[in-house]
């Protein structure tokens, strides 16, 4: 660090340290600052930062050369100091609005998109719905026409078999062999059962879809967590099903919710593809759900890699993501505590690196309509 010594100052200088110019003058300058109460928080042999009454107030000190003209003699050094106190301020102001513009946008953009996928998603049902209409009255109707099928056959055989004419018996027994009807009969009652089934199937993810999207329902009602759980994790069935074991642990008697039920499942989604992309290999995810104090707890928990200490702070903070670049957006998380928050609860994490991590989500019981429509 350079030796500066004071050798001149003006009145700005002696007002602010409350010492005599006598007393200025001669004392080298870092010292001068140290000893009026200055904390030099930065310096680069040129220009430094200086801190003041506790880091309440802050100035910035420049130092430059004084060469004679004409040469490169350096006759001595001017010291001048500026306050950045209100500078400082309005900058951590500006970076903090700035940071909750990010967060708004992006909390409005995934609220957008996650209303894109509703309306898609119910519209896609709703297609669905119209030729698996017809297509299950189909396979109802084609199962009695069978019944009255075999029944006729039945009869037919019964006749023939009774009557005299042992060669149109025979001729009949020989024709029904060679054309397999006793296989084709079997089989089209097993073709009609699994036609049935898959359109069961079929159905049920429709109503998966509709219950998750929750087009209308855009508004605050009364829900069952543990159905809501289902219809997620019905939802992610293949991005699961090759990586886990999913074990449910509801409590039967969990009382309704008031909620946004497609925010609620924007959580619990969230949540779930994030165990599902920590587990190794093939692991357990574990869903339970209790009441607990006038609140309803949700325990999502993974055999996964485990969250590192020192990212643990930092999981809901929006942008803040260990994925790779171009998986992963950083706000999953972030807009799920912020939509857990807006219904009054808490979410939180704990985690083992090696072992697996438990996201714990509580939702009072005493949420209102009032709050929820933000009144």
């Amino acid at each position: 660090m350079r030796v500066v010594m004071t050798n001149r100052c003006n009145r700005a200088v002696t007002t602010f340290t409350g010492l005599p110019y006598n007393e200025i003058v001669s004392v080298e300058c870092m010292d001068l600052f140290t000893s009026v109460g200055f904390e030099i928080t930065s310096y680069d042999g040129k220009s430094g930062q200086l801190a003041f009454d506790d880091d309440q107030r802050h100035f910035q000190f420049l130092s430059n050369e004084l060469k004679s003209i004409g040469s490169f003699e350096i006759r001595g050094v001017v010291v001048t100091i500026h306050e950045t106190t209100e500078l400082l301020k309005m900058n951590e102001k500006l970076q903090k609005a700035y940071a909750e513009l990010q967060e708004t946008q992006a909390q409005i953009f995934q609220q957008e998109k996650m209303a894109s996928i509703g309306q898609l998603a119910a519209g896609v049902a709703h297609e669905i719905n119209n030729p698996m209409g017809f297509i299950s009255s189909n396979l109802t109707t084609m199962g009695k026409y069978m019944e009255k099928i075999n029944f006729f056959e039945a009869a037919l055989i019964e006749m023939v078999q009774n009557s005299e004419n042992t060669e149109n018996n025979a001729s009949l027994n020989a024709l029904r062999k060679k054309m397999k009807i006793d296989f084709i009969l079997g089989d089209i009652r097993s073709l009609l059962e699994e036609s049935r089934d898959g359109a069961e199937r079929v159905r049920r993810i429709v109503q998966d879809l509709k219950s998750f999207s929750h087009v209308d329902e855009a508004e605050c009602k009364v829900v069952n967590i543990n159905d809501s759980l289902d219809t997620t994790l019905n939802m992610l069935r293949n991005e699961i099903k090759y990586v886990a074991d999913v074990v449910r642990e509801y409590d039967p008697d969990l009382p309704m919710l008031l909620c946004f039920p497609q925010q609620i499942n924007q959580v619990l989604m969230n949540i779930l593809v994030n165990a599902a992309h920590a587990i190794i290999g093939h692991g357990t995810i574990t869903v339970k759900t209790y009441c607990e104090n006038d609140q309803i707890v949700v325990k999502l928990s993974d055999t996964g890699r485990g969250i590192p200490p020192e990212n643990l702070t930092r999981i809901f903070e929006p942008f803040f993501t260990t994925k790779e670049v171009g998986k992963g957006t950083g706000l999953g998380l972030s807009i799920s505590y912020d939509i857990i928050k807006k219904h009054g609860g808490v979410i939180d994490v704990e985690s083992e690196v090696g072992v697996g991590s438990t996201f714990i989500i509580y939702l009072p019981l005493n949420y209102s309509r009032e709050s929820a429509d933000g009144k």
